[in-house]
């Protein structure tokens, strides 16, 4: 018995995972090499976040879906939605990225 207590005690635990996202909201990480402005706007109209970050920092909210994402300087953000890189530079015009997460 004391075996075996000393063999699970031995094995490493399970891997961390990503927290799934709810039905209305995405799990989004903002990971910055530069500071850029970031604004997300609500369905509602509310702001969810509207406000420069920092060089160097990551963040992780709770977004709702059809949330609209504003980003200055956006080649300086690396954006992970769900767990999974999120493609901004498709939606960069002249450093900004402007789009809805559905």
């Amino acid at each position: 018995a004391q075996a075996v207590a000393s063999a699970q005690a031995a094995q490493p635990a399970p891997a961390a995972r990503p927290a799934a996202a709810s039905a209305t909201n995405h799990r989004v990480e903002f990971r910055l090499a530069g500071a850029c402005w970031v604004q997300v706007i609500a369905p509602s109209g509310r702001n969810v976040i509207a406000r420069e970050m920092q060089a160097g920092s990551n963040e992780v909210l709770e977004i709702p879906r059809g949330s609209r994402f504003t980003i200055g300087n956006a080649d300086a953000m690396q954006l992970m939605v769900d767990g999974r890189a999120y493609a901004i530079t498709e939606t960069v015009r002249n450093g900004v990225a402007r789009f809805t997460l559905q």
